[in-house]
């Protein structure tokens, strides 16, 4: 039996905190393992909004070139926000938004698997289809043991396993839930009637969270709302939000049109805001939204699980 490998670093998690970290460690001459728990490709819920920070990384990687060079990426050029009070900053005009930061709709299902597939590209082993179990620290090394009974041993973890990370609970280094939580839908395109690339509203009712609409390169939209801790809705209730405010929101409505076909129901994905008191521990780096690395203001946690 041939003998199992010692990897310097194993990555629980190939999203783009996980998936990122693997490519530059790899790069770096590291002997790196990535497993995924899923099979790409794979969704992930989320605004599907990529701030300069993440796509600065993704063109290091030569990820953002490709997938332009596919369609697959909308720049996001016109759009703005409207305020609680309901007045509107948002301009079609391409031109106008030439000197502001880049943003880019792209999909999680496509530029998730691009950056893992990067990583794999440059010596990291992406094993897929491995859900972490259980892990032990012992003689200075991790044993990783996956749900299918596959066993990996590596000198360090990192623990990029989202935000309700089982990794970092079950080790002690995270000991609360999931502080906030987020909605997607996909809406189809050619059925709304929604003109801009990206606009993020406001309203008082979900204060001092938001609403969000960001176009892709096929014309679908993905509609977005975020309840963030301090305001008056409690996670449990941003279904129901949906339902009632949202729905009847009138920038949304003036949005969406009459017509407007749905892609799939609202899903829901917790997230993890603000940071945590300690995201490491001997041999172990808890990174992403394991460690609560997603902007307390904006609910925006993929540039900052990438940097």
């Amino acid at each position: 039996m041939d003998e199992q490998p010692v990897y310097d670093v194993l990555i629980a998690g190939a999203g783009p905190a996980g998936a990122t970290a693997a490519y530059f460690l790899a790069k770096g001459g590291k002997r790196v393992a990535l497993l995924e728990k899923a099979t790409f490709p794979r969704d992930k819920r989320c605004g599907d909004a990529w701030c300069e920070p993440a796509l600065d990384i993704l063109e290091e990687m030569g990820v953002i070139q490709q997938l332009d060079a596919e369609g697959a990426v909308q720049w996001v050029r016109s759009g703005g926000l409207v305020s609680p009070s309901g007045l509107s900053f948002t301009s079609p005009d391409e031109g106008e938004r030439e000197a502001a930061p880049r943003v880019a709709a792209i999909r999680r299902m496509v530029c998730d698997e691009r950056i893992a597939r990067a990583a794999a590209g440059v010596g990291a082993a992406l094993i897929e289809g491995a859900a972490v179990s259980e892990v032990k620290l012992g003689d200075g090394r991790w044993a990783v043991r996956c749900k299918d009974g596959r066993r990996f041993t590596g000198r360090c973890l990192i623990a990029a396993d989202g935000a309700k990370s089982k990794i970092a609970r079950s080790l002690g280094v995270v000991t609360t839930g999931a502080n906030s939580v987020a909605s997607r839908q996909y809406i189809k395109g050619g059925t709304h009637r929604f003109s801009s690339d990206g606009v993020l509203l406001y309203p008082p009712y979900v204060l001092p969270g938001y609403v969000a609409l960001f176009r892709h390169s096929n014309g679908d939209i993905d509609l977005g709302c975020y309840v963030l801790p301090g305001g008056r809705v409690p996670l449990t209730k941003l279904k129901p939000l949906l339902q009632t405010e949202v729905a009847a929101d009138p920038y949304v409505r003036a949005a969406l049109g009459d017509h407007a076909e749905p892609l799939e129901p609202p899903g829901l994905s917790p997230l993890r805001l603000g940071g945590e008191p300690t995201t490491h521990g001997e041999r172990l780096l808890v990174l992403g939204d394991a460690a609560g690395q997603t902007d307390p203001l904006t609910g925006e946690g993929i540039h900052t699980a990438m940097v």
